[in-house]
């Protein structure tokens, strides 16, 4: 989870949980795969949560750089200065970079939910295969 903390220092609300994700299953006794099962649910929903609070930071940002970017047709009429004038202003290239740290944010989290789906997917295979 350490990338996500990389990609969030913009300037955004959502805030990386703390998960408990089991790195070594342990499909041997039944009483471990209920507790692993639980702790490997809690963490999906977790992450699900973290992914939508990610998807609203997203929505804002684009808000905010639509209207920045609405105020700029408005005030300039002559279209290659108004590309000028987007191509240097600051805080559209902050908010265009917060974007793109957002969207690889959001692949990062997608890839650990898919790996905790997995891991439920055995867990429970194993809890009905074994018992």
């Amino acid at each position: 989870m350490g990338i996500l903390n990389y990609l969030l220092e913009f300037d955004i609300e959502s805030e990386v949980p703390e998960l408990d994700i089991i790195e070594d299953l342990d499909i041997t006794d039944k009483t471990i795969l209920q507790e692993q099962i639980n702790q490997t649910r809690k963490s999906h929903k977790k992450l699900i949560d973290f992914y939508d609070s990610l998807q609203n930071d997203i929505i804002k940002v684009r808000s905010k750089l639509a209207s920045k970017k609405q105020s700029f047709y408005i005030k300039f009429q002559n279209r290659n200065e108004r590309i000028d004038a987007l191509a240097q202003d600051t805080e559209i290239l902050e908010l265009q970079n917060t974007i793109e740290a957002l969207l690889d944010a959001m692949k990062t989290v997608n890839n650990h939910i898919d790996f905790v789906k997995n891991d439920l997917a055995i867990l429970k295979n194993s809890m009905y295969n074994k018992f």
